[in-house]
């Protein structure tokens, strides 16, 4: 086991090993993000080279398919950049067997802190905002120590009990760390599709439709890049809570020692 990346870390230390923690994982985890985001881009190659629709059942299709697909390639994700951090090598295939047919469970778990957040919305805008705090956090819970439906609400609350503030730094620097090339992408594809769409409008032939399926694919490789940054240092947020409340960190160094 490798202790570089379990351990009590100050706010600053979580950021620069969460970003260690990318620089290592990035070969592997960016080809695998790129999957669900082409797919869910199928859609519009197919409106901009011939001009015809998936219809409503066709889309639906495909919005389930690329749904599945997102869930199965955060799990991979999740649980790769874990064995990472732990000093674990996996191959390619290992890699890609991670998810379980038991995960499908983590579906229902998903949902249920989505309904967690939107109630607490609804009720008052504090308790919204305290559980959106815990959201990302919840999800890795789930993901990593497979603690699905309200057992991962239950573990995510008792895990950052009294860091409520400490987690809330770290998302807010950690989501602004990748606001500007997510900014940047959504410029360029917002920009591409209006101005396709004044040329459709006016009738005119649209020469921009390969560039708007460019637009789409430097966006998707945009956020395939970046994403994965807000992961890795959550991830070792989640080890540093761990060790503090669980004594990770200790038990790592006498796994090491032995």
């Amino acid at each position: 086991m490798s202790s570089q990346f379990i351990g009590v870390f100050s706010i600053g230390t979580t950021l620069d090993r969460g970003i260690r923690l990318y620089k290592l994982v990035l070969k592997r985890v960016f080809p695998v993000l790129l999957l669900p985001m082409l797919i869910g881009m199928l859609p519009y190659t197919q409106l901009n080279t011939s001009g015809a629709t998936l219809g409503i059942q066709g889309t639906s299709l495909l919005f389930l398919l690329n749904f599945a697909v997102g869930i199965w390639v955060w799990i991979v994700i999740f649980r790769y950049m874990q064995k990472v951090a732990l000093g674990e090598q996996l191959s390619v295939s290992e890699m890609l067997k991670l998810p379980k047919p038991v995960d499908q469970l983590l579906v229902l778990t998903y949902i249920l802190w989505f309904i967690a957040f939107f109630a607490g919305s609804l009720a008052l805008l504090i308790p919204g905002i305290y559980i959106m705090n815990l959201l990302f956090m919840g999800i890795i819970v789930a993901t990593i120590e497979k603690q699905y439906l309200v057992n991962g609400i239950f573990r995510t609350f008792s895990l950052t009990w009294k860091r409520w503030w400490k987690t809330f730094a770290i998302n807010i620097i950690a989501f602004s760390i990748i606001f500007v090339p997510i900014m940047a992408a959504m410029l360029v594809l917002g920009t591409t599709t209006v101005f396709n769409s004044m040329a459709n409008q006016y009738g005119a032939q649209s020469s921009l439709g390969v560039a708007q399926i460019v637009s789409f694919l430097v966006y998707y490789a945009i956020i395939a890049l970046v994403a994965p940054i807000f992961s890795s240092i959550m991830l070792v947020h989640y080890y540093s809570l761990r060790s503090e409340k669980e004594h990770l960190d200790i038990e790592t160094a006498i796994n090491e020692i032995g």
